[in-house]
């Protein structure tokens, strides 16, 4: 269970031998508190390669790909992106969650958005007129799966405003003070 070595398939039945005949369940118990057929930090990373191929997408979508930012709901996808998009030109990935948010830059001038969630948010449908669903992780296994890619273009108002008026909230809960 530390070492990913199995495949998912053999994972699963190793999972089930080990609840059946050691009467362990415990390497299967996610933070919820269920059980599940893998290990969580296992079915974490499935879907991973996936995802990234779908940020590639969008980003090669873009109208302009130089003003387009990256963002990541969680420091997963922001981890899946960095090793499976960022090294085919994807720029970093930008998350609030976890020490991703003290990278996050204060101001930007990105008026295209490829953003990375279980689902679009209202403040996102409210700042651009054209917004794709690019795709989805369909990985059966992956924890992330159904997380979605939207690449969000032709903003009706700056998105530097809301970018700003958000990335000062997020310092100032982290205790950074801007320059």
């Amino acid at each position: 269970f530390g070492m990913p070595i199995l495949g998912p398939e053999k994972m699963i039945n190793y999972g089930k031998w080990t609840s059946k005949n050691l009467h362990l369940q415990m390497f299967l118990r996610w933070e919820n508190g269920e059980i599940y057929d893998l290990p969580q930090d296992y079915a974490d990373m499935l879907g991973w390669e996936e995802l990234g191929q779908i940020i590639l997408k969008a980003w090669r979508q873009a109208l302009d790909p130089e003003q387009t930012i990256l963002y990541c709901e969680n420091y997963g996808q922001a981890g899946a992106a960095m090793r499976f998009a960022v090294p085919e030109g994807v720029p970093e990935p930008i998350s609030f969650n976890g020490t991703f948010a003290i990278w996050a830059p204060i101001e930007t001038q990105a008026h295209t958005l490829i953003y990375v969630n279980d689902e679009l948010g209202e403040d996102i449908q409210q700042i651009f007129s054209d917004i794709q669903l690019i795709g989805r992780i369909e990985h059966p296994y992956a924890r992330e799966r159904g997380t979605q890619v939207y690449l969000c273009q032709k903003p009706v108002q700056p998105f530097s405003n809301l970018w700003n008026r958000h990335i000062q909230e997020v310092k100032a809960n982290l205790g950074i003070q801007l320059e």
